[in-house]
């Protein structure tokens, strides 16, 4: 009997010294994170950056270089990102914007893998190569680390490469860029290709024959009504390929937007329903964004999207919001008003959406 409660106590000290290990262990790992934090800040106040200290192939931390509106609407903690610099000027560096998540659409065939491993840092990156960014020196908060010159090479060679795939590398379902104009393509022949024209506005276009399109958190509309040809060897270049499934529904909806009458009265309001009130923010946290909802319609939920980089693009989702998070906060009836009165949808479906958000003041 005495050996067993000899072995009971052992179990017992041996959790009590686990315990006490542990709240050892988390007190020493904060204590020197904030000596860590204490030592950077330190530093910072110390260095001035420029283009004598500042190296190409380097990565810093560096506060984004938006205007001041745009960047307090994003989260604190994402207000600074790194940045590899690719060239230096006397004011600022050239460099490309890095992200821990990647981009799952858009300009995905332009990012470079950087693996954690390698470098010892926390996380692996994606850089975006398709978009060269100017970073203020003053914007620098602290350096990162720098890319081997197999990785920056690499780095170069993905960014030229997929530029020239790009162009001209057209199929069904293509967003072609044509002397700054946007085009659909829907048929290809041995000489020419068949588009339909992209409008940012229904001026002139009559709403049957249309149909509400985004790409890249863009928003358009596809003008049926408008049959183009271009030829093959025109200067294109290839904005966005659809996948099969969304390109066979803009065809479908081409053809049931052809063969369908014009509906006139209200009928447009008959289409609209709300799932949530107009006005409601949801976080998509896979792409750090949020996401202003207006209204329903077929089965589409239209709306704000505004990003981490304080872009800001009328836009509109198909899928269901499990993977959204609905915040408490809400648009204030004025902002409303505003975003709607400057958005692109038809005049009956503006004034709707503004009487039900009238409706929503009381």
């Amino acid at each position: 009997m005495s050996k067993i409660t000899d072995s009971v106590n052992g179990i017992v000290n041996n959790k009590e010294e686990v315990m006490i290990l542990r709240k050892v262990r988390n007190m020493m790992r904060n204590y020197l994170q904030k000596m860590c934090v204490y030592i950077l800040s330190k530093l910072n106040e110390t260095v001035v950056y420029d283009n004598k200290n500042v190296f190409i192939g380097e990565v810093y931390w560096c506060i984004m270089p938006l205007p001041k509106e745009s960047l307090l609407k994003i989260d604190i903690g994402h207000r600074i990102r790194p940045y590899v610099v690719i060239d230096l000027q006397e004011n600022c560096f050239i460099g490309y914007a890095c992200s821990s998540k990647g981009s799952k659409k858009g300009n995905y065939n332009r990012q470079y893998f950087i693996d954690n491993k390698s470098y010892g840092i926390y996380k692996s990156s994606y850089v975006d190569t398709s978009k060269e960014i100017k970073v203020p020196y003053e914007n620098i908060q602290a350096y990162f680390y720098e890319l081997s010159d197999k990785d920056y090479e690499n780095m170069l060679k993905t960014s030229m490469q997929s530029a020239k795939a790009i162009k001209n590398d057209f199929s069904l379902g293509s967003v072609l860029s044509k002397n700054n104009n946007l085009y659909f393509v829907f048929d290809i022949k041995s000489e020419f290709i068949c588009v339909h024209p992209l409008r940012k506005n229904l001026n002139g276009i009559s709403d049957h024959k249309t149909a509400l399109f985004s790409f890249q958190n863009k928003q358009y509309f596809i003008d049926f009504t408008s049959v183009m040809q271009i030829k093959n060897s025109d200067d294109l270049n290839v904005i966005s390929t659809l996948s099969r499934v969304q390109r066979t529904e803009v065809m479908k909806t081409k053809e049931k937007m052809m063969k369908k009458p014009q509906k006139t009265g209200n009928s447009v309001r008959k289409d609209l329903y709300f799932k949530y009130p107009i006005g409601s923010q949801l976080y998509l946290g896979y792409q750090d964004s949020y996401f202003i909802y207006f209204f329903h319609q077929h089965q589409k939920a239209y709306g704000l999207f505004y990003d981490e980089e304080g872009n800001e693009k009328y836009t509109y989702y198909t899928t269901d919001f499990n993977y959204m998070q609905l915040l408490d906060e809400r648009c204030d009836a004025d902002e409303l008003v505003d975003l709607i009165s400057h958005s692109p949808y038809d005049k009956k479906t503006q004034e709707y959406l503004l009487m039900k958000i009238d409706s929503q003041r009381s």
